[in-house]
């Protein structure tokens, strides 16, 4: 839904996230079935509160029968597939939502630019507080880059603030010319990595909609919905979620020129806002020139093809 992104510093492909403290600047793509952070501005010096990494975080009712935090906690297996660039060490990590927890795992880029396969095992967390419900229960981070305020020690579970790295991490920031790339990444219960088995696309789609849903216009004219015309200078409709998101959405209103139509026939809704929201279903009131009240009227993207509207409810 919100395909490749310049300069990323949020989410994009399937739900996963790029953060960072950094001058450097990557751009977030899917390339040849990889996620790939590609580096666009170099942070050759690396402050102590500098870092990369990318993320997903996980809902808390997805591992509610970990036993995270608790003496019957289980053994999982983390597998994935990289294929960086830069060769040499670096860092996943398991976290709880604040990062108070931490476990972390090196691995290593032998050949540049040449797919490796990483299985690690591990033991959860007996101790530490960790979310159920709605909110965000596990994370799972693959450093890129690390200063000194983040390092910690591999192969143990410890307290302390943000330890997703360590000392022996390398800096994929360093040349224009360095990718980042993971894929097949899996976790599961056991002590074995079994083959990675791709969901299907629109089992996948709906997993992603959860969190974020997009309506976007691809052509001129492609219908939103039927609206109410509720006053002279207002029309008001409900859009329906494909799936039940997490948690009640933010709106973002979007697209070239900021606009849409109403009746289909050019007149702009100049704002728009989000009223009484749902996780399934969201009513929205735009601003309009003038209209008959009590008109039904269809709103269209009229006046850019990428004008979008986007709901979010991510962890």
């Amino acid at each position: 839904q919100r395909g490749a992104q310049v300069g990323v510093t949020s989410y994009f492909a399937d739900r996963w996230r790029w953060l960072k403290g950094s001058t450097g600047v990557v751009n977030g793509n899917t390339v040849g079935g990889y996620l790939e952070i590609d580096v666009t501005t170099v942070d050759t010096s690396i402050a102590t509160s500098d870092y990369a990494m990318l993320e997903q975080p996980i809902e808390g009712n997805n591992v509610t029968d970990l036993g995270l935090g608790t003496a019957s906690a289980k053994t999982v297996t983390l597998s994935f597939k990289h294929k960086h660039t830069k060769t040499g060490i670096n860092c996943v990590s398991l976290m709880n939502s604040d990062r108070s927890r931490c476990y972390i795992v090196e691995y290593t880029q032998s050949v540049s630019n040449t797919e490796e396969t990483v299985t690690m095992t591990v033991v959860l967390d007996t101790a530490g507080t960790w979310v159920s419900g709605t909110g965000k229960g596990l994370q799972v981070a693959f450093c890129a880059m690390t200063g000194d305020s983040f390092h910690g020690t591999a192969g143990t579970w410890a307290a302390g603030s943000n330890r997703f790295g360590t000392s022996n991490q390398v800096n994929n920031y360093d040349s224009v010319s360095n990718y980042f790339r993971i894929t097949d990444v899996k976790l599961e219960i056991g002590s074995a990595a079994t083959e990675f088995m791709p969901d299907d696309y629109e089992v996948l789609l709906a997993k992603c909609q959860r969190y974020y849903t997009r309506f976007t216009g691809v052509t001129n004219l492609s219908q939103y919905g039927v609206a109410e015309v509720a006053s002279t200078t207002k029309v008001r409709w409900p859009m329906w979620c494909p799936v039940e998101m997490r948690a009640v959405p933010t709106m973002t209103f979007a697209g070239t020129s900021f606009v849409i139509s109403w009746d289909r026939i050019g007149s702009a809704v100049t704002s728009l806002v989000l009223g009484v929201a749902t996780t399934k279903i969201q009513s929205l009131t735009g601003t309009i020139s003038s209209g008959t009240v009590g008109q039904a009227v269809t709103i269209s993207a009229g006046a850019s093809a990428d004008t979008n509207i986007s709901f979010d409810s991510e962890l």
